[in-house]
């Protein structure tokens, strides 16, 4: 009964399936208009990243260098 069962879900299965060989896609061109999008962002936005974290720094080690409300506000406002 069991395999009668089985063989019944895989003929199920099998006709479930669309079997469309000849069809055109755009899936792989579109994956690749992602993967470089993505690269491409992520690698401007580590840019930016770095940029932000080099200004802070110096805002930072000025402030270090010398304290003054002015300073703290620079350091404060690059947080």
């Amino acid at each position: 009964m069991k395999n009668l069962l089985y063989v019944l879900l895989l003929i199920v299965f099998s006709f479930s399936c669309k079997k469309e060989l000849n069809t055109e896609t755009n899936w792989t061109y579109q994956l690749s208009k992602v993967k470089h999008s993505f690269i491409a962002t992520n690698n401007e936005l580590t840019l930016q990243h770095r940029r932000d974290l080099d200004n802070f720094t110096g805002s930072v080690n000025w402030f270090a260098t010398i304290p003054s409300i002015a300073n703290f506000n620079n350091a404060k406002e690059d947080w």
